[in-house]
């Protein structure tokens, strides 16, 4: 009897094993092992990218001065897709025709070595004039009713007025501008 069950017992251990290794996935061969690449554990998900702060008409050309000078006219905003630049193209009312006002904020575009570069290339324009605007932000020219630039002093926005067939003084409308802008408007 004690035979048999030791027997018995060795059965059990046998057909448990058995049944443990068909569970079992098979070992792969030494060949297999190293073709098969480890698994990497997922990545944390990447963060989502800074949000773009886009400069906007609103802030950059005030209510006072939109009463003041460019009464009753529209001004629809057409942003750069750096986020560097808007254009608020303002039409009709005040203004008779359209103005183009570009604001680029950029510290490259505000530091002395291009605005001095870029003051000598106005110069050598030959189609247009181009005036020295004293006392204008940290520099200005105006190109006779056309255009004006100049660089803010609170800020390190470039602005460019272009205005064509108006009725108002671009020049005015520069002296508002760079009373107004201020490192909020730009934030």
């Amino acid at each position: 009897m004690r035979v048999l069950i030791v027997l018995l017992s060795l059965s059990l251990a046998l057909a448990a094993c058995t049944k443990k290794s068909e569970e079992a996935p098979p070992t792969p061969s030494p060949d297999q092992a190293a073709a098969a690449p480890a698994k990497v554990p997922d990545a944390p998900p990447a963060p989502p990218p800074p949000a773009v702060k886009h400069h906007t008409c609103d802030k950059l050309v005030p209510q006072a001065l939109r009463d003041k000078l460019l009464a009753g006219a529209t001004i629809t905003e057409k942003q750069s897709a750096n986020a560097k630049s808007v254009n608020c193209k303002v039409s009709g009312g005040a203004v008779g025709g359209d103005v183009d006002m570009m604001f680029m904020c950029d510290d490259l575009m505000s530091s002395k070595e291009v605005i001095d570069e870029t003051l000598k290339q106005f110069q050598q324009v030959k189609a247009l004039k181009y005036e020295p605007l004293p006392g204008l932000g940290k520099a200005a020219v105006q190109a006779g009713d056309l255009q004006v630039v100049f660089w803010d002093d609170d800020t390190n926005c470039q602005v460019t007025l272009t205005g064509v067939m108006i009725k108002i003084k671009l020049l005015d409308v520069a002296k508002e501008l760079v009373a107004a802008i201020n490192p909020a408007a730009i934030q």
